[in-house]
């Protein structure tokens, strides 16, 4: 059970290697300057953070009612394909790499929640694995429960035995 970031890192992967199901916790607050909508790539052989623009978000909505700026969007995209085409555009398996970018952020996602899922989901199916993938704004509805006793109840619910967490 994990947020869904911007463009996951390795350890979301090598976790949901480990399971049959992965819930992804997208109906909990939002938090500002995370990295729900934020992420870093290399350029010029340093760390450049790159931001999704979302509209009026705010550390009071959750996850999966924070709106892509539809507008902003587009302008980001623009210029983010061209920094990814200027940084990568000669490494090895580039085109591949970056047709699977491209997918991901191609317009048609309306939260950001539903384009981290996008990438999820996409990553998921290129790497090869196959855990199930469930979103909780989709399926539990127990957002009165807190802390331990939702993840207890989720995993109840799942019939789960074994629950595997991050380090830390």
């Amino acid at each position: 059970i994990m947020q869904p970031y911007l463009f996951h890192y390795i350890g979301y992967f090598q976790l949901m290697a480990a399971v049959d199901r992965w819930v992804v916790y997208d109906d909990v607050t939002y938090i500002k300057r995370g990295w729900i909508n934020r992420n870093n790539l290399k350029v010029n052989g340093q760390r450049c953070l790159f931001t999704v623009p979302v509209a009026g978000a705010s550390q009071f909505q959750r996850i999966c009612d924070v709106k892509l700026d539809a507008e902003g969007y587009d302008r980001w995209l623009v210029r983010f394909r061209r920094t990814l085409q200027q940084s990568y555009g000669h490494a090895p398996h580039f085109a591949e790499a970056f047709g699977l970018v491209d997918d991901v952020l191609s317009p048609g996602a309306q939260t950001i929640a539903e384009l981290n899922l996008r990438g999820l989901l996409a990553v998921r199916a290129y790497v090869g694995l196959g855990a199930e993938i469930v979103p909780t704004s989709r399926r539990y509805g127990n957002q009165d429960l807190r802390g331990q006793n939702r993840i207890l109840d989720i995993c109840r619910r799942e019939g789960a035995d074994t629950y595997i967490n991050a380090i830390g």
